[in-house]
């Protein structure tokens, strides 16, 4: 993060509270088991948890990771394409396209503009990627996901973010970003 003043991350901890019994057992073996470097993790009991949050819901207690990093999202994306566009990578959005192989490079033919040629492609088609006729052979699993940014004077503020079903990360004082995946069936076909 050093010389940009765009900031890409914060240093603030992880917390990741057990929301059930195996849960708990599972995370605590790993807090115990694993050659974790000194300091960098540790198992926080239930009134620990408390102390630190009486809004947090935990069974028998919580990982705490203190050197666990929070992207700040967005900042990182708009930093990384400027980057990369500084080094020569074009950058198309919500364009309709066809590619087709031409020895050892691409031909990619765009809505309304030129064709372009390439030696490599980077596809970020997000939820598309299932209906794209380049990716059939791939078998993928389509999985859903929500992102929500909440606001609330009630809210206890916290600097760490909180990874256990899904995660939250504070924004602010009194905003805070939630999201998890959900819908991981793999046998459906929307």
């Amino acid at each position: 993060q050093s010389g940009t003043d765009i900031r890409l991350f914060d240093k603030t901890g992880v917390l990741r509270p057990a929301q059930d019994d195996k849960m708990a057992t599972r995370m605590h073996e790993n807090v115990q088991k694993s050659k974790w470097s000194e300091g960098w993790c540790s198992w926080l009991d239930k009134i620990e948890v408390n102390e630190l949050n009486p809004e947090i819901h935990c069974v028998e207690g919580a990982m705490w990771l203190p050197h666990g990093l929070t992207v700040v999202v967005e900042a990182y994306l708009k930093a990384k394409a400027q980057r990369l566009s500084e080094e020569g990578l074009k950058i198309f959005t919500n364009l309709d396209y066809s590619i087709s192989e031409k020895r050892e490079e691409y031909e990619i033919r765009l809505t309304d503009s030129e064709n372009l040629q390439a030696k490599n492609i980077i596809c970020a088609s997000g939820s598309e990627t299932k209906n794209s006729p380049y990716w059939e052979y791939l078998p993928i699993h389509p999985i859903k996901g929500q992102v929500a940014v909440f606001e609330s004077p009630k809210t206890k503020d916290f600097k760490y973010s909180i990874s256990a079903l899904g995660y939250i990360a504070s924004k602010s004082k009194s905003r805070f970003v939630a999201g998890s995946t959900y819908e991981h069936n793999y046998n459906h076909t929307n």
